[in-house]
Formats: structure tokens, C-alpha cells, sequence
């Protein structure tokens, strides 16, 4: 039992009894004797002293009221602190998640990224692999030209090829005959000094070399076709 339901319990068993002396002090006060008065007097003195037990109730339980409304109040206050907490922790709790899916995302884009560097890191190790193949091939060709057909390959730059041709003429085995050409972005080629000339013959020989872009090939032909000129 709470405490405002106590007092007023107490409350009323008090009001019950300052009704029973006053309906005393009423039936004394009918009787007109010196002695009822007396006795009227006395009860007069209750009355007064459980109306002052009575005030004093009231006011306790007042007291006590308001005390409890304090208390409603406080807990009315640490519920809506309660509640706004809560609210917060589940805003975030869904931020953390949504942190958590996000870190995941760019965890799997990563190993994505990983995976297609390490892709392209083969495919370029490859790529230099055949270069180098390559490279070792052409050393090869031009050595065979130089010593076996008297041929020699240089580039003054990169967008320029001279090809120097020997063993041409038997009676003047180290004359030299000429080539130049120029090759663009897109690896085509152009003549552009040829000693001696060859005119008529090399548009249709670059045409077929841009074509097929067999370098060995066009150079054994334009040999052949400088040493029917020589």
C-alpha cells in the first residue's frame, strides 16, 4: 500500500471518530445539567484536538501527494530520457550498419580492383615476354642481313629507319646503297630517299608492306631490285 493510500485511511478512520464526539458533544449539550456540561466541555476539547490530528492529516496527505506527483513526474522524465536514448542507440546501431555494409562493398570492389591489376600485370608480363621474344628474333634477321646478305639496319631516331645495303656489286663489294623511311604512330611506312632510285617499284612494295607489315620480306625484294639497278 502506497503512502498517500495509508493516510488516507488514517484520514478516514479519523473523520469517523470526530464525527462520533461531535454527535456526543450534541447530545450533551440536549441535557442541561452542570455535570453534562462539564463532560460537554472536555469533548468540546477532543473535537478541537482531532480537528488539529485532522489539519495536520490533510496536509500530510497533501504532502504526500505532491510528493508522488514529484515522483510521477521524475519518472515520467527518466522514461522520455529513456525513450530518446533508446531512439539514439537505434539510429546508431542503423548508422553502424549501414558503415559496416558500406566497408563490406569496398572490401569486395577492392579484391575486384586486386584481381584485375594482377590481370593486366600478367597480361603485360606476357606482353614483354613476346617483346623480348620479338626483339631476339629481329637481332637475329639483322644479323643474318649483315652477314649474309650485307645488309645493316639503323634508327637515327625513332621514327626513322636507314637501311644500308653492301655486297651489291662484286667488283665493289663494301659500296653502299641507301634505304630511308619514316614510320608513324600507327606503324606505317614511307620512303623517303632511296639510292639508287627505285621509282616505279617501291609505292607498290610500302602499299604491301603497310599491308602486311612483313619487314624481312620488303627488304629482300627492294635488294634485289637495288642490285639489278647497281
Amino acid at each position: 500500500m502506497s503512502l498517500v493510500a495509508e493516510l488516507e485511511q488514517e484520514y478516514q478512520q479519523l473523520k469517523a471518530k470526530l464525527a462520533e464526539a461531535k454527535s456526543m458533544i450534541i447530545g450533551h449539550f440536549d441535557d442541561d445539567t452542570e455535570g453534562r456540561r462539564g463532560e460537554a466541555a472536555q469533548q468540546s476539547s477532543a473535537v478541537a484536538n482531532l480537528q488539529l490530528e485532522r489539519d495536520d492529516l490533510v496536509e500530510r496527505v497533501e504532502d504526500a501527494k505532491r510528493h508522488d506527483a514529484a515522483r510521477g513526474r521524475e519518472t515520467e522524465e527518466r522514461e522520455r530520457r529513456s525513450d530518446n536514448l533508446m531512439k539514439q542507440v537505434t539510429v546508431e546501431q542503423e548508422e553502424l550498419q549501414e558503415t559496416l555494409r558500406r566497408a563490406e562493398l569496398d572490401r569486395r570492389q577492392l579484391v575486384e580492383l586486386r584481381d584485375e591489376v594482377r590481370h593486366k600485370r600478367a597480361l603485360i608480363e606476357d606482353l614483354r615476354e613476346k617483346a623480348a621474344r620479338r626483339n631476339v628474333e629481329i637481332s637475329n634477321s639483322v644479323k643474318l642481313f649483315q652477314d649474309t646478305l650485307g645488309i645493316e639496319v639503323k634508327k637515327p631516331n625513332n621514327n626513322t629507319i636507314q637501311v644500308v645495303f653492301t655486297q651489291m656489286d662484286a667488283t665493289k663489294p663494301k659500296r653502299p646503297y641507301f634505304l630511308g623511311l619514316d614510320v608513324d604512330a600507327a606503324r606505317k611506312y614511307r620512303v623517303v630517299d632511296c639510292q639508287p632510285a627505285l621509282d616505279d617499284e617501291l609505292p607498290s612494295l610500302v602499299d604491301k608492306l603497310n599491308a602486311t607489315n612483313d619487314f624481312h620480306s620488303f627488304i629482300v625484294v627492294v635488294r634485289q631490285l637495288l642490285k639489278k639497278a647497281a
